[in-house]
């Protein structure tokens, strides 16, 4: 995975397509995402998620765009392709994203 770009309040990150689909075509791409520093139990991971993607065609591009990100949060990102046997392991975003924090109001 990569993080290809980051806005005021969004990011846009790309993954590949799994090396093995475990015998059943990949249906769907679940995004996650985990806000660092929010409470997590020792029995939940802190993800939720963000979309579900369709797949349409097996050429469609493996891009998302995460919008609607809280100013100043560092987010950890991680996506899960799906099929018909099930899901596969997490794939993790190696870095942090982080949305700079608002800027500061003069008057």
């Amino acid at each position: 995975m990569r993080l290809l770009s980051v806005e005021s309040d969004q990011a846009k990150i790309a993954w590949s397509i799994p090396r093995s689909d475990g015998g059943a075509p990949i249906r769907a791409y679940a995004i996650e995402l985990r806000e660092q520093g929010a409470y997590t139990s020792k029995l939940v991971s802190g993800f939720a998620r963000a979309s579900k993607l369709p797949v349409v065609k097996s050429d469609d591009p493996c891009e998302y765009t995460l919008t609607k990100l809280r100013a100043g949060g560092s987010f950890n990102v991680r996506v899960i392709a799906i099929n018909e046997i099930g899901e596969s392991e997490p794939a993790d975003l190696d870095e942090t994203v982080t949305i700079a924090p608002p800027l500061g109001i003069f008057t």
